[in-house]
């Protein structure tokens, strides 16, 4: 088959470290701003000349977060339950032959810098921070709307959302202009489709913060808000194999990391099993069990043992 050498001609910057968390559809929280950033060869004013005469844009984007080469002809859509079959090229799925993504998102205004030239800030945008933009087109009503185009098994999920409880006292943690943006994320259920345990503890990075919730007969509760990072205090390292070791203590088999170490993790937290599951950067999942002396003990896939102290 022909091969083609494309390059970003920016990158986006948003409020998600990670996927957990991503609007599953552009335009469906538009509280959500994010900011395009232009590469040097394209940060030219001459580049977007005319384009505030538009209220809306294609981004054409690359899947950055899903590996080169993994794709299926088949997918199992996570809104049908995983449970379901369909072709690729017939859902949105991100395992996509060539990882290439559309969104349409609403242009709020459009800035120039001295350093960085043209900047858009858009809203309803559903990617990753740093997610590469490949190119930018005008959004055109007359022709790029459908009112009466069949939505195929979307139709029968659009509706879906959640009622959110979040207190005003840890609301306002957040920053005054990500609260909305926080807020529509989460009723549209940040969750994997096939999660159901309301004694689940989830977390989601946004903004710079660990928003920590449960979710039980369709309401999602917030019950806490910190600092990104804050939950872990020091790493050690427990460089042993076989048996859970039933002492974490100082010994000299530990030697100290940074929480970076870890990676940004996707966690979730089972409050009656005191039980953490983490995917590292290097796709790596590591199970936290067992709290002893001040340490919750990990066991990793591999058998390593990690401990972190907690606050």
């Amino acid at each position: 088959s022909e091969e083609y050498s494309i390059g970003a001609i920016a990158h986006i910057r948003t409020d998600f470290p990670t996927k957990f968390g991503i609007p599953r559809q552009s335009g469906i929280v538009d509280g959500l701003r994010a900011r395009i950033v232009f590469e040097p060869g394209f940060a030219n004013p001459d580049a977007v000349r005319g384009i505030e005469q538009f209220s809306h844009l294609w981004l054409i984007w690359r899947i950055s977060a899903v590996p080169d080469g993994k794709h299926s002809l088949t997918v199992r859509p996570p809104r049908l339950g995983g449970n379901k079959k369909l072709g690729v090229f017939a859902t949105r799925s991100p395992f996509r032959p060539n990882s290439l993504g559309l969104s349409s998102v609403k242009l709020e205004r459009v800035e120039y810098s001295d350093t960085l030239g043209p900047v858009l800030t858009v809203s309803g945008a559903d990617l990753m921070d740093m997610t590469p933009i490949i190119d930018i087109k005008p959004y055109l009503p007359y022709t790029d709307s459908h009112p009466e185009a069949l939505c195929g098994f979307a139709d029968e999920v659009r509706s879906y959302s959640l009622e959110v409880d979040f207190p005003e006292s840890l609301l306002e943690r957040l920053p005054e202009d990500k609260r909305g943006g926080a807020l529509g994320m989460l009723a549209h259920d940040p969750r994997p489709q096939y999660h159901d345990d309301p004694d689940r503890l989830y977390g989601v990075l946004f903004a710079g913060y660990d928003i920590q919730f449960t979710v039980k007969d369709g309401v999602l509760a917030v019950r806490d808000v910190v600092p990104e990072g804050t939950g872990i205090v020091a790493v050690k390292l427990h460089l042993g194999r076989g048996a859970c070791p039933t002492d974490a203590g100082e010994n000299n088999l530990c030697r100290e990391l940074s929480p970076a170490s870890v990676g940004r993790a996707e966690k979730s937290v089972s409050v009656s099993e005191r039980e953490i599951f983490m995917k590292t950067d290097n796709k790596r999942y590591i199970r936290l069990s067992g709290i002893q002396g001040g340490y919750l003990l990990i066991l990793l896939w591999n058998e390593w043992y990690f401990c972190i102290v907690v606050h």
